[in-house]
C-alpha cells in the first residue's frame, strides 16, 4: 500500500490495526490521498475518504458493454451471470493481469505524488510499475519519503527514512509524530 499525505491542518475490525490511524491521519490534514493497490475496499470501510484504488475494487461491478460501474447488487441475472441495465455482462471492477490501470486514477496518483510534502510507502515490494514509480516521483519532487517495510526494497536507498517494522507498529507511531509536529 502507498499513502500520500500533504499540508497539515490545525479502526475497522476487518482491517489491520494500521487502518484506524490512516483515517486519523487523513482527518488531521488539509489534503490527504491514500493510494492503494488493494482491491478490497477496506480503507473506505475504515473511514478513509480520499482513496485512489490503482487496481480497482472487487465490490464494484463494471459493464463490459457500456463501461458503467455499479456499487450495488446487479438487478438482472441470466443463469447466474450478472447483467447491466443496458444488457451487457458485468464483471468485477478490478484490473486483471495484462490490463491497463484506470487512467484517471493513475493520473491523480501521479499528480498527488508530485504535489505532496510527505509520502509514506507501506508494505509494498516497490517492484511493480507504475505504482513503484510513485514514491520516486514524490522524492524527486521534494517530498519527505518514509518507507515502512520489514525488508529493504529497490526504493530503500532513495527513501529519506526506512522503518524496518510492520504497518501495525509503525503507522500509529508515525501518526502520533505527525500530529505532534503539526499542532495548531
Amino acid at each position: 500500500m502507498v499513502y500520500v499525505s500533504s499540508h497539515a491542518s490545525g479502526n475497522s475490525p476487518a482491517q489491520s490495526s494500521a487502518s484506524g490511524p490512516n483515517q486519523e491521519w487523513e482527518a488531521s490534514c488539509n489534503a490527504f490521498s491514500l493510494i492503494t493497490q488493494n482491491v478490497d475496499g477496506l480503507h473506505q470501510a475504515a473511514g478513509n475518504r480520499n482513496v485512489l484504488e490503482l487496481h480497482g475494487n472487487i465490490r464494484v461491478n463494471r459493464c463490459l458493454s457500456c463501461g458503467r460501474e455499479l456499487d450495488h447488487e446487479p438487478e438482472q441475472y441470466v443463469r447466474g451471470v450478472p447483467y447491466c441495465a443496458c444488457g451487457g455482462k458485468l464483471r468485477p471492477g478490478v484490473v486483471w493481469f495484462g490490463e491497463m490501470l484506470p487512467e484517471r486514477v493513475l493520473e491523480q496518483a501521479f499528480n498527488d505524488a508530485r504535489a505532496c510534502d510527505l509520502f509514506v510507502v507501506i508494505g509494498t515490494s516497490s517492484v511493480v510499475y507504475p505504482a513503484a514509480s510513485l514514491p520516486e516521483i514524490a522524492h524527486e519532487s521534494g517530498a519527505l519519503t518514509i518507507e515502512v517495510n520489514l525488508e529493504p526494497t529497490p526504493f530503500t536507498p532513495n527513501a529519506d527514512f526506512h522503518l524496518g517494522a510492520t504497518a501495525s507498529a509503525a503507522v500509529p507511531a508515525l501518526v502520533n509524530c505527525w500530529k505532534a509536529c503539526n499542532k495548531s
